[in-house]
């Protein structure tokens, strides 16, 4: 199926306007997502449903990243990068011919702080001396109740991010982020997560089919949002009423 981009960018400046956003008129950033390529989600790639979903978040993507384009991320066990972005240009076939037949391992498991440290790294530089990946992906392990113990400021043993991180120099982001399935690296990942919290970044996370506990209570203390659909194959309006949010909204209203 071939999407109408420019349909769905109709659409999603339908949705903008609704929350009070004027679509010719957007706050103009970078725009990123990150694709689960675990083995569960094999066949939404090879059936043409993650292809059909692109289209429709080319939609959102041309009203607010001034290239008119989204970086692409992969990620199962492991986290890479798609060396074209997606744009209006090459959209048509984008999943077979740069996922599928694009040389990248795929089928895996399901991580996510690798592909986080990721867009990290491609979006604000500055973070990389301060060797996130290992200073805040988890090498020492808190066991039992991790997560009150990592999103609530109460807990001697909340992970923050450096003090001397510098403030940021980028643009604004907004990364996509969807999901089938809950990560086998939480506390990673969460570390992953708390130590980009004062940046200018927007985790619009969807969950395909699953309600994730992790990203949920995240979403709700930082800037994030958790939505989840009960499949990948939804229209353009019922996937913009999803992840153009108020909170999504309210964020990009700062900018």
């Amino acid at each position: 199926m071939t999407i109408n981009i420019k349909k769905a960018e109709e659409k999603a400046g339908i949705h903008l306007q609704k929350h009070g956003l004027d679509p010719a008129n957007t706050p103009k950033m970078r725009v990123g997502i990150c694709l689960d390529v675990s083995g569960s989600m094999s066949d939404e790639y090879h059936e043409g449903h993650v292809q059909e979903a692109l289209g429709h978040l080319m939609g959102l993507a041309s009203h607010i990243d001034e290239s008119q384009k989204m970086d692409v991320f992969l990620f199962h066990n492991h986290a890479m990068q798609c060396r074209h972005p997606i744009n209006k240009n090459n959209a048509e076939s984008y999943v077979d011919r740069e996922i599928i037949h694009g040389g990248h391992s795929l089928w895996g498991g399901t991580e996510y702080s690798p592909v986080i440290h990721k867009a990290y790294e491609h979006y604000f530089p500055e973070m990389t001396h301060l060797h996130t990946r290992d200073a805040l992906s988890g090498h020492h392990e808190k066991h039992g109740g991790f997560l009150s113990g990592l999103f609530h400021k109460h807990s001697h043993d909340q992970v923050q991010a450096p003090a001397s991180i510098p403030q940021p120099t980028s643009d604004p982001v907004l990364m996509l982020f969807l999901t089938d399935g809950e990560c086998s690296d939480e506390s990673h990942t969460i570390r992953a997560l708390e130590a980009g919290k004062n940046l200018p970044l927007f985790w619009a996370f969807v969950g395909i089919g699953h309600h994730s506990r992790l990203l949920r209570e995240f979403a709700e203390e930082s800037d994030a949002e958790f939505v989840n659909l009960p499949h990948i194959r939804v229209d353009d309006d019922a996937l913009f009423s999803a992840v153009i949010s108020p909170k999504l909204a309210n964020w990009l209203k700062q900018f």
